[in-house]
């Protein structure tokens, strides 16, 4: 296992990658719609942060790593895991990054070409900016990243990434520039288009789209672009259920 520090610039060399579909869950609201995964295959590891540990077992997935400093995992379930075969990756209480900080570095040393996130709204929005931006500087090292958060699902389109999802007429969904301006977004499928044109962190043009029913596509050509909406219904996730 290669040990490197937390720091989500740094990308594995090209020789070492072996592509990846990761799942991290970390701690946060689950959400009255729940988690729309209908469109995910099975996860080649499934990484809790911290008390994301309970989030997983509450919607029956079963990690293969639990990292964090566990101070908000409940022990139970950590020892549940541990008789389950999983890696219990502790770190001290006094640390430099968050929890799910350090999923997204383990994800990411694993080889992780694909992640998708479950949790990490909460009720405080210091963690879910945190959140987002973390987001955000994962995909900016050439990952694929999607978010279940609480009641949003949240998807991060790079240049070498592009969005692209089959949403029912009248969808709300907002394109929110990040850590930047986005230069050169061209859209397909919304009401309110956009051809080659920037949005920039200062305003707020991006909020509010409207999906026209069919596939919606979102291509930029540079910086980090977040596409938000709201989830409208709940699937189960495929692989590492826990078995009834």
């Amino acid at each position: 296992m290669l040990h490197q520090p937390s720091n989500l610039n740094w990308v594995m060399p090209a020789e070492e990658v072996v592509k990846k579909r990761i799942l991290v869950l970390t701690g946060g609201d689950q959400g009255a719609g729940g988690f729309d995964l209908a469109a995910a295959v099975a996860y080649d590891l499934v990484i809790a942060a911290d008390s994301g540990l309970d989030l997983a077992e509450s919607i029956g997935i079963r990690p293969d790593v639990v990292v964090g400093d566990l101070d908000s995992a409940s022990p139970d379930a950590v020892e549940r895991a541990r008789a389950h075969g999983a890696e219990v990756d502790s770190h001290p209480a006094g640390k430099d990054h968050t929890d799910f900080e350090l999923a997204l570095e383990r994800a990411m040393r694993e080889g992780a070409s694909e992640i998708c996130v479950i949790g990490g709204a909460g009720g405080r929005p210091d963690h879910w900016l945190s959140n987002l931006a973390l987001l955000a500087a994962t995909a900016g090292a050439g990952l694929g990243v999607t978010a279940d958060m609480g009641d949003w699902r949240v998807s991060v389109v790079t240049a070498s990434h592009p969005y692209r999802e089959e949403l029912p007429a009248a969808e709300l969904l907002s394109l929110l520039a990040i850590g930047g301006d986005v230069l050169g977004i061209t859209t397909e499928g919304l009401l309110y288009p956009l051809r080659e044109e920037p949005l920039t962190m200062s305003t707020s043009r991006g909020v509010s789209n409207v999906a026209q029913g069919g596939v919606v596509r979102v291509e930029i050509q540079s910086g980090t672009l977040l596409v938000m909406r709201r989830q409208q219904r709940r699937s189960d996730v495929p692989g590492h259920a826990i078995a009834p």
